[in-house]
């Protein structure tokens, strides 16, 4: 009887504990950052680099985050949209039941994650134990304004917030950056 004791208790404690399962993984980023750039970046569904029109006046910088004033674009005007960056903070999430999302990753109450990045469509690209991957975030509470609906299988420590910087080139052959919201035309669905 004690042999068979010994035996479920080597069992019971060298079987891992399951957790978090990515289905695939998109990258790799070792140390979790204070701040997530993603690069080519366009925030939000249908977003598209293309011809915009400026509705509003506003400077372009010659980078992200510079103070060079390289030119200015006048309400009216049409530039291009070349790229972009979305920089935000990671936002700690906390499963509260276990869940499989539309991807297939595998959620079991008690993990914790980091959303870095919003993709469109309630879908997040998200960190854990230095592995990028994708993810369906309808159901994280306080995810984004959009997506967080009943049944919740998890809790965002806050909202989604970014800054997106986009780099344009007017009509003069000007190339810089902005990050103010004062175009139309970005949106491919309408």
């Amino acid at each position: 009887m004690k042999a068979i004791y010994a035996y479920l208790v080597m069992i019971i404690f060298a079987t891992p504990v399951l957790g978090l399962e990515i289905k695939q993984v998109d990258g790799l980023l070792k140390n979790l950052p204070e701040t997530y750039i993603e690069k080519g970046a366009c925030p939000f569904e249908c977003c598209r680099y293309r011809i915009w029109k400026v509705e509003k006046d506003a400077n372009i910088y010659d980078e992200p985050h510079g103070t060079k004033i390289v030119g200015k674009i006048k309400k009216g005007e049409a530039v291009e949209g070349l790229t972009g960056e979305v920089e935000s903070r990671p936002i700690l999430v906390t499963v509260t039941a276990d869940h499989v999302d539309n991807n297939g990753n595998r959620f079991i109450k008690g993990d914790k994650f980091y959303l870095l990045t919003y993709c469109g469509e309630g879908f997040f690209k998200a960190w854990f134990d230095g592995k990028l991957f994708k993810m369906d975030a309808v159901g994280v509470k306080n995810s984004f304004e959009y997506y967080s609906s009943n049944p919740f299988w998890a809790e965002a420590s806050q909202r989604e917030k970014h800054v997106w910087w986009k780099k344009i080139k007017t009509r003069q052959d000007i190339i810089g950056w902005t990050k103010e919201d004062v175009f139309s035309n970005q949106d491919a669905c309408g």
